[in-house]
């Protein structure tokens, strides 16, 4: 999934996170294909998902214990922040 979106092939990049998320596992896969949703959309200049991408990647993370739950949040604000989005200072707050 990470290959096809290095390569800007967006639409096969968002194939292959739902397919992780699809597989129904709450491990670090699903942390990572969230927040490759929330890339993806913002590369597209779609944010209407982001948010909710980035609250999914959390909710898994929150499970994993608290260094993938810390990584995690910092590249969701990351996100954010790059998609100008109001939500980042709450969850930088």
């Amino acid at each position: 999934a990470r290959a096809f979106e290095q390569a800007r092939n967006y639409e096969e990049a968002k194939r292959a996170y739902r397919e992780v998320l699809e597989g129904g596992r709450a491990g670090p896969d699903a942390v990572s294909a969230w927040l490759g949703l929330a890339r993806v959309g913002l590369a597209q200049r779609d944010r209407s998902g982001l948010q909710d991408a980035i609250t999914q990647a959390l909710a898994v993370a929150e499970g994993l214990g608290p260094v993938t739950l810390a990584l995690a949040q910092l590249q969701g604000a990351e996100l954010l922040d790059r998609g100008g989005h109001p939500a980042t200072e709450k969850l930088l707050g």
